[in-house]
């Protein structure tokens, strides 16, 4: 799990989810905060691919739809889980 109040991001914003749809948001101190940016990693569907479920909406997983991400609810489709796992890469800086 991620820890939004004592790790530092570069320039100090975070991505957690608002309205169910992620965005890039400076930390406000706030349990809501901390618990919208914590999501918790499991298993993907392709090997060494990961998950990344809400910690506050259990059963709810960070996707691509549309062009965007979001917090979906886990749907037991060939579709949701390709568009809910990602593969951890090197940063670019």
């Amino acid at each position: 799990m991620s820890d939004p109040l004592h790790d530092t991001g570069a320039d100090g914003r975070y991505l957690r989810h608002w309205d169910f749809r992620i965005r890039l948001d400076a930390n406000d101190g706030s349990t809501t905060f901390r618990q919208d940016a914590t999501f918790c990693a499991k298993p993907g569907s392709a090997s060494g691919s990961v998950s990344l479920e809400s910690y506050n909406y259990p059963g709810r997983y960070i996707r691509h739809y549309n062009y965007e991400l979001r917090v979906d609810l886990y749907q037991n489709s060939d579709t949701f889980r390709a568009d809910s796992s990602f593969t951890v890469v090197a940063p670019w800086a």
